[in-house]
């Protein structure tokens, strides 16, 4: 099943989504930690040598590994407070119906729930609101 991009429309249920699954003070911590890292690595030296830049980027990319194996472990946790929602969301996504959706054979079901948070589009939405998450 394909989906679509994510539209500005998909924010409030992305947001309440989010919020059933337990993930919101996840989010602020990890921007903290991300934020406290790239302070660290700009710290470090004005014009890092090629070693350390490879290694700061290095700590970026674990950081970000741990987190999202964290978020995937609490969302998936808390999905059945959220089922009806995801089930909402991916309906609208993919052009079709709740009960479309709820019919899925399971690898199917859990590809696209996968293939939701894989999504490019909702990286960036996360992290254009970091800093509205980390106050």
């Amino acid at each position: 099943m394909e989906m679509r991009k994510l539209s500005g429309q998909d924010l409030f249920p992305v947001l309440t989504l989010f919020s059933k699954l337990g993930i919101k003070d996840m989010l602020k911590a990890f921007f903290k930690k991300q934020a406290d890292a790239t302070e660290k690595a700009s710290a470090k030296k004005k014009k890092p040598e090629k070693a350390e830049t490879k290694k700061d980027d290095d700590e970026m990319a674990d950081l970000g590994m741990d987190f999202v194996a964290e978020l995937m472990e609490v969302a998936l946790g808390n999905i059945e407070r959220g089922k009806d929602d995801i089930n909402r969301l991916l309906a609208s996504l993919c052009g079709t119906t709740v009960k479309d959706i709820q019919e899925l054979e399971i690898d199917i079901y859990g590809e696209l729930i996968i293939n939701f948070f894989r999504k490019p589009e909702l990286a960036n939405f996360i992290k254009s609101i970091s800093s509205f998450l980390s106050k």
